[in-house]
């Protein structure tokens, strides 16, 4: 049975992404992130959305910031409100990929319907604290009220933080892990 892994925390700035891509190249795992779903959800608008965009076959989408900004459609990510259409479609994304039996890094999981559709693909739900380099954002409602089953602190170097990714990957059972 393939392991997934989601990550979420308190804003930006506390590591998500490194430890997405530290997984990912350590270990193998693919990459998913909902963000990535809704831009192919909202590219469908935008005919000269960059061809990635359009490609429902990935799992993820590197953003094309520059892009994003100067064609209107970093508002529209903003102003799109059927987030339970992307969440549909992106646990129908999931359970195709668990079905291939890979290993999966999620990236970003912050509305209470993706920690939903996540606990039924029995994936460990890590929560990343630390510090905020980019400002804090409003925090989401669903991570002050949602059960992690790993807390990780990024409050070290980058080796420890590596270090307690590596615990976390090799464990199957993270229900007692603590870090």
């Amino acid at each position: 049975m393939p392991k997934i892994l989601s990550f979420s925390s308190f804003g930006s700035g506390t590591g998500k992404d490194t430890a997405v891509d530290y997984v990912c190249e350590r270990y193998g795992f693919i990459r998913f992130a909902w963000a990535s779903i809704l831009r192919q959800v909202v590219a469908k608008n935008f005919p000269d959305a960059p061809g990635h965009y359009r490609d429902g076959s990935l799992v993820y989408v590197a953003p094309d910031k520059n892009w994003e900004d100067a064609s209107g459609f970093t508002q529209a990510l903003i102003d799109y409100h059927d987030h339970e259409g992307v969440t549909e479609r992106g646990k129908d994304v999931l359970k195709k990929l668990s079905q291939q039996d890979p290993d999966i890094v999620v990236l970003a999981t912050r509305l209470v319907s993706q920690f939903n559709a996540l606990r039924e693909l029995d994936a460990t739900m890590v929560l990343i604290r630390g510090v905020h380099r980019r400002g804090v954002r409003e925090l989401d409602e669903c991570l002050l009220h949602h059960k992690f089953d790993v807390k990780v602190d990024n409050d070290g170097t980058v080796e420890d933080f590596h270090k307690k990714l590596d615990e976390i990957v090799v464990k199957r059972s993270c229900s007692d892990l603590q870090l």
